[in-house]
């Protein structure tokens, strides 16, 4: 299943709510967090140590610092 780019941009834009929060941790599939880490370049995507989910997706710290 293809990922979808424009409902992905709008979690992540609720997520960090126009800039106001610098630092957030999200639940990504895989192919969303390489897509952050390509699109974001300045972005820091952190895995957690968390066991994985059974929807296959993880803990990141995300931050735009």
């Amino acid at each position: 299943m293809a990922m979808d780019i424009v409902a992905f941009e709008q979690m992540l834009s609720a997520a960090f709510h126009g800039g106001e929060y610098r630092e957030r941790e999200l639940r990504l599939a895989p192919e969303e967090a390489e897509y952050l880490r390509t699109a974001y370049p300045a972005a820091r995507v952190k895995p957690m140590q968390v066991p994985e989910c059974s929807d296959r997706k993880n803990w990141f710290e995300v931050s735009f610092v």
